[in-house]
């Protein structure tokens, strides 16, 4: 779950205050398939992940709940305040206040990792394609062969398999270089090499 989660959730709490809001209550179906489609699949998954032991499965889908319940919320609230609702039972200011405060102190809590998880996501898809663009310019420009391509984000490491033409140590250098230009330092390089590919056949015909 990221922030774009949240502008669903917030989609969806507006379509239940206004079907809510309307005479007609024909359009309460409407609040009900909002509800339905934004709490039960994050539940179930969470009751999955849970039974399963599968734990990254129960705390996403118990976050993305999280995230639909409050957002959901603080949409219908936001619009029962600008639309001036009388409230069924008379709450002073002070506490009016307070109730504000706790549903932003909330929001804020439920935003700030969605928006963390949204930038990971971006660097993780951004890193991926930048690593591709490489990897395939390489292969163009060397008329090589390349395998078994591996990309991982968290360990900013890159391996592949070559096959035909060996690839020099300053031909990695020089991609570790353009990783370093798009932001990423420290990457990891693990290239295989055949020993046994058409360079290295050449090389030691003419040694013997």
């Amino acid at each position: 779950p990221d922030v774009r989660d949240v502008f669903i959730a917030s989609a969806g709490g507006l379509a239940l205050i206004i079907a809510l809001s309307r005479r007609s209550k024909q359009t309460n179906t409407v609040a009900g398939v909002a509800i339905a489609t934004a709490l039960m699949p994050p539940l179930c998954t969470a009751g999955y992940g849970l039974a399963t032991a599968k734990w990254d499965f129960f705390r996403g889908a118990l976050f993305l709940f999280s995230i639909n319940t409050i957002f959901i919320a603080s949409a219908t609230f936001l619009v029962v305040r600008f639309l001036k609702f009388p409230y069924e039972e008379y709450a002073n200011s002070q506490r009016r206040k307070r109730i504000s405060q706790v549903i932003s102190i909330l929001a804020l809590a439920i935003l700030v990792p969605s928006v963390y998880m949204f930038y990971q996501l971006y660097k993780k898809s951004d890193f991926n394609q930048k690593a591709d663009g490489l990897i395939s310019k390489l292969r163009t420009e060397k008329g090589i062969l390349i395998l078994d391509v591996h990309k991982d984000f968290d360990k900013k490491e890159i391996s592949f398999a070559v096959v035909g033409k060996s690839i020099s140590q300053s031909d990695i250098q020089q991609f570790k270089s353009q990783m370093k230009t798009f932001g990423y330092e420290s990457c990891n390089f693990k290239v295989l090499q055949d020993a046994g590919n058409l360079e290295t056949i050449s090389k030691i015909n003419e040694i013997e």
